[in-house]
C-alpha cells in the first residue's frame, strides 16, 4: 500500500537504490541496504527515516478518515 522509491541522479540519469515498502520497518534492514553503495548509506538511512515517518503519518490520517466515515 505505501510504496516508496529511493534513487540518485547523476549526469541526467536515475539509479534506483530501493523500491518497496518502508511502513513497517522504522529502520532499513540488512536486506534493504545490501545494494546501497557505502558512500550513500547514511543518506539512505536519513531518507528512510523521513519516508517512514511520512507514510506512517499518511496511514494514520487515512485510518482516522475511515473511522469517521464508518
Amino acid at each position: 500500500m505505501w510504496e516508496c522509491q529511493f534513487y540518485i541522479e547523476f549526469a541526467d540519469k536515475e539509479e534506483i537504490l530501493y523500491e518497496g515498502n518502508c511502513y513497517f520497518d522504522e529502520r532499513p534492514n540488512g536486506f534493504d541496504v545490501r545494494n546501497i553503495p557505502e558512500k550513500y548509506l547514511k543518506d539512505f538511512e536519513m531518507a528512510w527515516d523521513v519516508a517512514h515517518k511520512e507514510v506512517v503519518d499518511e496511514n494514520n490520517k487515512f485510518e482516522e478518515k475511515t473511522k469517521k466515515i464508518m
